[in-house]
């Protein structure tokens, strides 16, 4: 199908209708992520800034493996 008609021939319509149903689909589709995404930004509750520490018992496990690397540095 050739490009850019100003009016469609009766057999391409269909698919001419077809394309912009899908094509506003896909921008649906890629705004609602988009509104989400801009939603937490604004709304979203912070994480945690504490360098190198996660909350429970992955920050004793992350102490230990520091002990044991600047061991091994040591020796």
């Amino acid at each position: 199908m050739p490009r850019r008609y100003h009016a469609y021939p009766p057999e391409f319509q269909v698919l001419n209708v077809l394309s912009s149903a899908g094509a506003s689909i896909l921008g649906v589709g890629y705004l609602l992520p988009l509104s989400y995404l801009l939603w937490s930004l604004k709304y979203g509750k912070k994480a945690d800034r504490i360098r190198g520490r996660r909350r429970g018992s992955s920050g004793r496990a992350l102490r230990r493996l520091r002990r044991r690397t600047s061991s091994a540095r040591r020796s």
